[in-house]
């Protein structure tokens, strides 16, 4: 069993509403650099993210200033940081955001000019081998002193990177494989100072140094890009707005690492993990526990804004809605064979998995993030595929298919995990979309509320009532995975205990679980009398087949009506 489960939080930074005076805002987005003239390498996302950030200021009550590709000069952007700077008073909220091409540039207080290399932003007028005119960090950290030190409170916000990590051949990638970055002295052993900012305020940044942003796709159906740090960071705020909750900075940024934490872990969008890491949201109650900055009574957004944060927020919905999956064609599969599997993928195969799984969908190459990615590979005539990012940290318990054609993965069992898959999350998400219809008093115990990776936990769910137990989880990644019953463990029924009825698991907390929040959940089914389910105590080689047929039998009874549910949910902390 696996004991660990991530809570997805809450949402986005905030500061105290009723001091606040002015609400002042500067947003700069750059995907068109002149040195940088090969369209394989250009950034694509500069207008959607203005759009998004322009519409959360203005559900923030900000008086918002923008500066796209040749507005963005070191000079414009100097001259309204200066402003800013001049104008601050109590009480004010001041934001800078930025969406570009980051660099390092030499400390001038080192001795050697490539050991803690200064984290930079590269404006438009930015030179491809000089940062001359880049913006340094050092900038920013005297912007936010001024204006705190005059009594106003300022959030940075960076969709760009600094020095990546190696990045991969994007061709076929589901999302813009060209890091947010301006790469120089390659031929040199470089480090980056740490950290990348020291100045007061809320810092929020893609990732750190080193590490990788990204741009992606924001739908199937149009040639949108957005980044990808700010496309998350909108569409969580959005939801919130929406539904008129007022989360917390470490809350949303808790919640924007959930949704990425996986794709990076697996090596899918490699080095994209924004910062600060949940062990510092944790600790610097201040500025990081403040309430959102954009939502304030009082707001007026204009027609385009709320437009803007009801599609976004609509977008994010669905998305927990589904189960997407993506295909990843490796280097091994041939050019000549690459075209014609897309084309398969999203032609009749794709169509009749979507038929059979209502809840799949398929997310084309370029396009959001997948749940789970299926990559692809061919060894001589052989064909093989994996799901890299199925929660287990046992890399054999990875689901792994072979077959003689790229049709017959499907028929080897790789269908019916996509559509197992898509069944366990309706599962967990039962308990958040239906009213439970069980009249019990449910509740999960652990043996602590704060562990370690490869502690030992155990953990007890109690009812008032005989009925069975079903175990899931919701991890770091927001991947959910299902625990129990399983095959060597397949009677999860309540036994009698001093009050009501009760069940013990003791597990390992995995190594591949997060620093932070996890969600532990039980659904406590009672079957109709003299109804059973398919038997799960079967051969190995057979357990994929009965599980799948278990879950579809409990499922048809629990939406039907005739088998009576309720949930529970524990918050268990993971830290370093």
């Amino acid at each position: 069993m696996r004991l660990g489960w991530w809570a997805l939080l809450g949402v986005l930074g905030i500061a105290s509403l009723a001091q606040a005076q002015n609400r002042s805002a500067l947003l700069v987005a750059i995907d068109d650099y002149p040195f940088i003239t090969d369209a394989r390498f250009k950034l694509k996302g500069a207008d959607l993210d203005l759009q998004y950030m322009t519409a959360l200021c203005q559900f923030g009550g900000f008086t918002v200033a923008t500066l796209k590709n040749d507005e963005a000069t070191r000079a414009a952007i100097e001259t309204v940081l200066t402003k800013l700077e001049q104008n601050a008073a109590r009480g004010d909220e001041v934001l800078f955001y930025f969406s570009g091409r980051g660099s390092v540039a030499p400390d001038p207080d080192s001795f050697d000019p490539f050991k803690d290399m200064e984290a930079t932003l590269v404006p438009h007028d930015g030179q491809e081998a000089s940062a001359i005119f880049d913006l340094r960090m050092r900038r920013l950290a005297r912007f936010a002193q001024t204006i705190e030190g005059k009594g106003g409170r300022v959030t940075l916000i960076l969709d760009t990177c600094f020095r990546p990590l190696t990045s991969r051949s994007g061709q076929y990638r589901h999302y813009n494989d060209v890091p947010k970055c301006v790469l120089r002295n390659t031929d040199q052993e470089v480090s980056v100072k740490q950290p990348i900012y020291s100045g007061p305020g809320t810092f929020l940044c893609a990732t750190g140094a080193p590490g990788a942003a990204y741009e992606w796709l924001t739908s199937d159906t149009d040639d949108t890009w957005a980044g990808a740090f700010t496309h998350e960071l909108a569409g969580i705020a959005s939801v919130h707005i929406q539904n008129n909750t007022s989360p917390t900075m470490a809350e949303l940024m808790m919640e924007v690492q959930a949704s990425v934490l996986d794709r990076e872990r697996q090596g899918y969008m490699p080095g994209f993990r924004p910062i600060p890491p949940a062990e510092v949201l944790y600790a610097k109650a201040e500025p990081y526990g403040r309430r959102s900055i954009f939502s304030q009574l009082g707001a007026q957004p204009t027609d385009p804004a709320k437009a803007r944060v009801e599609a976004a927020s609509k977008q994010r919905a669905e998305q927990t809605e589904q189960l997407r999956v993506g295909f990843q064609l490796m280097d091994s599969v041939p050019e000549s064979e690459r075209a014609g599997l897309e084309a398969k993928v999203f032609g009749t195969l794709g169509a009749q998995l979507e038929r059979s799984v209502a809840t799949l969908k398929l997310v084309r190459r370029g396009g959001l993030a997948p749940d789970r990615l299926v990559e692809v590979s061919k060894e001589g005539d052989k064909w093989h595929a994996v799901v890299p990012n199925e929660p287990t940290d046992d890399p054999d318990q990875k689901p792994r298919f072979a077959a003689d054609s790229f049709e017959g993965l499907f028929s080897t069992g790789l269908a019916e995990y996509f559509e197992r898959s898509a069944l366990i999350y309706r599962l967990f998400r039962l308990a958040d979309a239906a009213e439970p219809t069980l009249s019990a008093a449910i509740r999960i115990d652990t043996s602590a509320d704060t562990v370690r990776h490869d502690d030992l936990m155990t953990l007890t769910v109690r009812s008032s009532i005989p009925s069975s137990v079903y175990l899931l989880d919701l991890d770091g990644a927001g991947l959910v995975k299902y625990s129990a019953p399983i095959r060597v463990f397949p009677d999860t029924s309540l036994k009698p205990a001093s009050s009501g009825y009760e069940l013990s698991l003791r597990g390992r907390v995995e190594r591949m679980t997060a620093v932070g929040p996890w969600k532990l959940r039980a659904i406590v089914v009672q079957l109709p009398e003299g109804v059973t389910l398919p038997s799960l105590g079967v051969a190995e080689s057979e357990y994929p087949k009965a599980l799948l047929a278990h879950l579809k039998e409990l499922l048809r009874l629990i939406e039907s009506g005739k088998a009576r549910w309720r949930a529970s949910t524990k918050k268990v902390d993971v830290v370093q």
